[in-house]
């Protein structure tokens, strides 16, 4: 159908595609170096934030393409997969507990120093 309003072709479309790919993976097709699974994500992450950056859309935060018209067991899942990839993500509530206390301490301090940037960040 794109092909008859001259829009694009499936030839484009591959194209896009395989530039893409490329792009997401530089430690298979460029200079990049990934050792682990870990590495490989963290590697894609940053590619896909400049992506948005480089589109206007990077300063929104870590949670702000999850549609919020998901159904809501899907939104919950993708909010804990993007917390996980950025290090939220724990084996049993003791974790939790503890990785709380850690974040209530930092805000305190940065509350305390009286510096606006520490607060919550």
């Amino acid at each position: 159908m794109a092909e008859e309003q001259a829009l694009f072709g499936i030839e484009d479309a591959l194209d896009a595609i395989n530039r893409k790919l490329v792009r997401r993976h530089p430690h298979v097709f460029g200079d990049e170096h990934a050792a682990t699974p870990g590495d490989v994500k963290r590697i894609w992450g940053e590619v896909k934030a400049a992506e948005k950056k480089d589109r206007g859309r990077g300063g929104d935060g870590l949670l702000s393409g999850v549609p919020r018209a998901l159904p809501a067991l899907v939104e919950a899942q993708q909010i804990a997969s993007r917390a996980a990839g950025v290090g939220f993500d724990w084996e049993n509530p003791e974790q939790v507990i503890e990785k709380l206390h850690e974040e209530l301490g930092e805000f305190d301090e940065g509350a305390a120093q009286g510096v606006p940037g520490r607060v919550g960040g």
